[in-house]
């Protein structure tokens, strides 16, 4: 008898032995465990290694601490029609395995603990996914609902962060989609009118400027802007594709639900060209159309519902018709070098509405941030716009810049921090990607000689989480890092010699 097939061996009496049973860990090597009327507890994984069945009665649940991993080369667990519940509460939980299948689990009913659901691979639901108690991380995966299935929660720290897909049943759907961006969680639903099962509907909703994914030119004199559109907002926007044998145009209404994320208006009320000024607007692949729509709301939330009909849908996002309604300051990079005698620092913008000035922050520890100058902003701006200043106080061999933008009113927000590194050793940091990141992200940069390197990431609060020492080549590096265990949150990744001493750190954040 293996180890294997003795655990499931006492899984199988635990369970037909009491109606609420509990086990650490479940390695199932091949044999059908089926949950009638009962709950289960397991306090630790549950991990399929074959071919194994696992089959949940209507009345059955399995609750789960810990991850759900399907190793069997190329099987579907499929649990049945009952309910899988996660209810870990130290860290995300995480569904996938080593399994090449294309659905590796099907679910009937599923419900998501606090701390958010991490998907290593792409999941179904029959009947019912409840996010009500965290965020479900899709990563690279999809969430997908069968025509059957319905959706229980959203909330501004309850939704889905990645890719949802709806198949059509006639009635209309909301997709409750959101973004963790830096930290901070934004919420995004977008619903779409009723369509047929003859056609899928996949949302992706991205809290970010739209250059950065999909590589839209949008800025520079304000031709890709259709008639009736002074500028869009670059904050974010809803990837929406239509899949199926069905040509169907349903309406889409886009929400926001707070209004100074996505700077619509950053204080109440809503002033009186606010919402007139608002439209919906979609990418055609050459301009941005004016869809048109009839904004409403009451600060800080609101919505639209496009007036024209779509021939295609993916991008959409808001945009202004008059150029009355801010939307954001987009800053497009910032960047920095190291010279003899200064480090000069670069920016550039693609749009500005009501950016007063830029004030340079600068720090050696993350922690103690000190003013650097002031720059002036354009005001009003469609165009691009480069920026750059030289700062003279070489304070430490690595510091770290950070920009704030402020406006008229006195509102402000910050950039990405980036580091700049004046150590004049053989060392060039190239590139970190993918930034997000998933399970893994690559490292590339230019060493002058064969040496060891200490790699090293950190939270926010500068607690070590990952330490490891490579041997690096003369030349240009490529070198992978896995980050699979940690939660999706902000982290820095940071480069040193032997002696501690620091080559250079790079933001990456975990989703």
């Amino acid at each position: 008898m293996t180890i294997y097939t003795k655990i499931l061996f006492m899984f199988l009496l635990a369970l037909f032995a009491s109606p609420c049973s509990n086990a650490q860990e479940i390695v199932n090597d091949g044999n059908a465990i089926k949950i009638s009327a009962n709950s289960y507890f397991v306090t630790g994984n549950y991990t399929n290694i074959t071919t194994g069945a696992l089959s949940i009665a209507s009345t059955g649940v399995l609750k789960i601490a810990g991850n759900l991993l399907n190793n069997s080369p190329s099987s579907t667990i499929d649990f049945g029609n009952g309910l899988v519940q996660f209810f870990g509460t130290s860290s995300v939980q995480i569904i996938g395995g080593t399994t090449t299948a294309s659905d590796a689990f099907i679910f009937y009913n599923l419900s998501i603990n606090p701390n958010g659901i991490k998907l290593a691979k792409n999941i179904i639901i029959n009947n019912n996914l409840n996010i009500t108690n965290g965020i479900l991380y899709t990563g690279a995966n999809i969430v997908s609902l069968s025509s059957a299935a319905t959706l229980t929660g959203g909330s501004a720290s309850c939704f889905i962060d990645g890719k949802l897909k709806k198949t059509g049943n006639g009635s209309s759907f909301t997709f409750q989609t959101g973004d963790v961006r830096s930290g901070i969680p934004v919420w995004a639903p977008l619903q779409i009118a009723s369509w047929s099962n003859t056609n899928d509907f996949t949302v992706h909703y991205s809290y970010k400027h739209i250059n950065d994914s999909l590589g839209i030119h949008t800025w520079a004199d304000g031709s890709s802007m259709g008639t009736g559109i002074d500028h869009v907002s670059g904050k974010e926007f809803w990837l929406v594709d239509r899949t199926g044998a069905g040509t169907q145009t349903p309406t889409v209404t886009l929400y926001w639900k707070d209004a100074t994320k996505s700077e619509i208006e950053k204080q109440a009320p809503y002033d009186g060209d606010t919402l007139s000024d608002l439209a919906l607007v979609h990418w055609n692949g050459s301009q941005w159309d004016n869809m048109g729509g009839t904004a409403s709301g009451t600060w800080p939330s609101g919505q639209i519902t496009n007036s024209v009909a779509f021939s295609g849908y993916s991008p959409i996002t808001f945009g202004s018709k008059t150029g009355k309604n801010p939307l954001p300051v987009e800053l497009l990079d910032f960047s920095g070098i190291c010279n003899n005698t200064s480090i000069d620092l670069f920016w550039n913008t693609a749009s500005e509405t009501n950016n007063n000035f830029f004030t340079l922050e600068y720090t050696d520890d993350l922690q103690n941030w000190s003013f650097a100058s002031n720059i002036s902003g354009a005001g009003n701006s469609n165009v691009f716009i480069p920026y750059h200043y030289s700062f003279y106080q070489q304070v430490a061999e690595t510091i770290f810049f950070r920009l704030k933008q402020t406006d008229f009113d006195g509102n402000f927000s910050y950039s990405e921090i980036i580091s700049v590194s004046c150590d004049r050793q053989p060392f060039e940091y190239l590139q970190l990607y993918p930034n997000p990141a998933n399970n893994s992200f690559n490292i590339v940069f230019k060493s002058n000689e064969e040496t060891f390197l200490f790699f090293e990431i950190t939270d926010i609060l500068g607690q070590i989480l990952y330490e490891d020492k490579k041997q690096v080549s003369e030349g240009i590096n490529n070198i992978p890092i896995n980050v699979s265990f940690l939660a999706p949150a902000l982290y820095f990744f940071m480069i040193k010699t032997d002696t501690g001493q620091n080559l250079g750190s790079k933001q990456i954040l975990i989703k």
